[in-house]
């Protein structure tokens, strides 16, 4: 298991910086499933905007615990 995984959701464009979505754990699950997961007490529209772009980018599901 890892901790404060980050993950490039949008490339650096320019002079503009990257957009990361850091994850609180990833890890392979027994079946080997690369799995996701954020601890959350409140879903900002930041948070929310990165969890459709870690789907479109990686075809990666956050798992919400």
């Amino acid at each position: 298991m890892a901790c404060q995984t980050a993950f490039v959701v949008i490339p650096k464009v320019g002079k503009e910086r990257e957009v990361k979505y850091i994850a609180d754990f990833t890890y392979r699950d027994s079946e080997g499933n690369f799995i996701v997961e954020d601890a959350k007490g409140f879903r900002t529209d930041v948070y929310k905007i990165k969890k459709k772009l870690m789907l479109w980018r990686y075809g990666i599901e956050i798992r919400e615990v």
